[in-house]
């Protein structure tokens, strides 16, 4: 595939609001299971988090319920997380950023988590309508090359929040271009090669002041 740019995005932090679906999550499973299980729930969550470096919420739910509740508790954590109005998640000025990217080149987003849940998020949000191809998996890094392999001949740009993701990325390919959101939980996590991330933005809208001579690689495409 030919393209003289390839944009991979990241959907959770970079693209959604993850502490907006958060907030939404605390106020229903105190409605539905009393303030003492929901406190319960989110020290579960807390420590899945802490442990894995990302979250998966229905593995979070099976664990916490298999702990303490069984199939009914995990049938109502379930009608909470059905519930969730994913749209009102996005950040400010998301369709218009992928819009104007999608006037550079061609438009992916590059996300992890739960195939269920995460393909919930990506098409309720309405993200999955406004790019080209959607890669979703249970660990991205473990399928970079793969995703990156049909995109030979064009200019790829990574945007992500994880600084630790967009390191390993660059050692792995450096003459990939990497761009970090500097919003969200995982933002401030340092990675592999750090201090050669090419571009940083604190919120996702100001990709729309990006320029196409910002991401050129001078001589690889010319």
């Amino acid at each position: 595939m030919s393209a003289k740019s390839a944009f991979f995005i990241d959907v959770d932090n970079t693209l959604l609001d993850n502490d907006h679906i958060k907030d939404e999550i605390k106020i229903s499973l105190v409605k539905v299971f009393g303030q003492k299980d929901a406190d319960h729930f989110w020290h579960h969550y807390n420590g899945f988090r802490d442990y894995q470096k990302y979250i998966d919420f229905p593995k979070i739910i099976r664990g916490y319920c298999h702990e303490l509740h069984g199939d009914k508790c995990r049938m109502e954590f379930m009608q909470v997380f059905n519930s969730i109005e994913f749209k009102h998640a996005l950040y400010p000025k998301v369709p218009e950023v992928l819009k104007y990217l999608k006037s550079i080149g061609l438009v992916n987003l590059f996300t992890e988590g739960d195939l269920v849940y995460q393909k919930r998020k990506v098409e309720e949000s309405g993200l999955k309508s406004l790019v080209d191809k959607v890669y979703l998996f249970d660990h991205k890094m473990d399928h970079l090359e793969e995703v990156i392999e049909d995109f030979a001949d064009a200019r790829i740009v990574f945007i992500e929040d994880r600084a630790d993701y967009l390191g390993k990325i660059k050692s792995l390919h450096p003459e990939i271009f990497i761009i970090h959101i500097t919003q969200g939980h995982y933002a401030k996590i340092k990675g592999e090669n750090f201090k050669t991330i090419n571009l940083k933005f604190k919120k996702v809208a100001d990709l729309l002041t990006l320029k196409i001579h910002q991401i050129a690689v001078k001589g690889k495409y010319d």
